[in-house]
């Protein structure tokens, strides 16, 4: 049976690796400040998951997006997009939604689903494969464990497509997540 000594300081190496995994080290989480109060609105009353027959909800409704993905854990809006076919982008936010939502339903379910904003800056190669990633969370002591396994994870296994054309290539995504509400 090991001693309560050792079990704290193996309890504290595991947490303190378990922190810097979530924060990426340092290096690729930051904290940003709070969302625009109207951003913050749709935090705050995330609507329930889009019906296949619904269709996506265009931009016209946001016209802050070029994009809206919703799903029951979270809202997805596409801030700008560069230099990516607009279908492909499409399958990929789709994806990286749908890989997302099977993560925060089991998130939640274990009970590390925190109530947080984040905005992810992608910086694209000529191949479609993820060159940098930028990522700002609105407060850094919830969400970065989601927003590393759920959402920063599943967008560097992505690939966006080939470019069109020259310049640079990317797309900055707002996401605000969450537990869902229980009726």
């Amino acid at each position: 049976m090991a001693r309560p000594a050792a079990l704290l300081v193996g309890s504290l190496l595991a947490g303190s690796l378990l922190a810097a995994a979530c924060a990426g080290g340092g290096r690729d989480l930051e904290v940003a400040p709070p969302p625009p109060a109207s951003t913050r609105a749709i935090a705050d009353d995330t609507p329930p998951a889009a019906s296949p027959e619904a269709g996506a909800p265009d931009a016209s409704t946001h016209p802050d997006y070029e994009r809206l993905v919703t799903r029951t854990h979270g809202t997805f809006g596409l801030a700008e997009s560069r230099g990516i076919d607009a279908e492909r982008l499409g399958q990929v936010l789709e994806a990286v939604a749908n890989d997302f939502e099977r993560c925060a339903t089991a998130a939640q379910r274990d009970g590390w689903l925190e109530r947080a904003a984040l905005r992810l800056v992608v910086e694209l190669d000529a191949h479609g494969q993820v060159a940098g990633i930028d990522t700002k969370l609105d407060d850094p002591t919830r969400g970065g464990k989601v927003a590393l396994m759920c959402l920063v994870a599943p967008i560097k296994a992505q690939n966006f497509g080939e470019a069109r054309g020259s310049g640079r290539r990317g797309l900055a995504l707002e996401v605000l997540f969450g537990p869902a509400r229980v009726p």
